[in-house]
């Protein structure tokens, strides 16, 4: 299927894990330059990026200067910037997920298994 991608620049954040590395090699195969921004980089986007459209960036998007980082390895090494991919999402804090609420909430599901539920009583 043609996207009509080729030589579109884009930015994939959160590109070294989950869903990120198959968004990034999606993309480079549609003909997108892309710069795969992620906190640690290797893995899967640094073997993209030795087949020549694919950039890699460390880079913490929480921090204030992170998301025009990413932005600008965009400018400076394709020439602009032309869809973004925000894929990242930044670990919860305690304050707001405390410990266990994960599987607190997973345990309350009608899906989950019985012996996970929480007991009234």
């Amino acid at each position: 299927m043609d996207l009509h991608l080729s030589d579109k620049v884009a930015v994939v954040t959160g590109a070294s894990k989950g869903i990120g590395p198959a968004i990034t090699r999606a993309l480079a195969a549609e003909g997108a330059r892309v710069v795969a921004a992620a906190r640690t980089v290797g893995g899967p986007p640094d073997v993209l990026a030795a087949e020549g459209r694919v950039r890699t960036v460390a880079v913490d998007l929480t921090t204030e200067n992170g998301p025009a980082r990413a932005v600008q390895e965009a400018v400076e090494a394709f020439g602009g910037l032309d869809i973004l991919v925000n894929n990242a999402f930044p670990p919860p804090t305690r304050r707001h997920c405390p410990r266990n609420s994960a599987r607190a909430a997973y345990a309350s599901t009608p899906s989950a298994p019985a012996r996970q539920r929480p007991t009234s009583g």
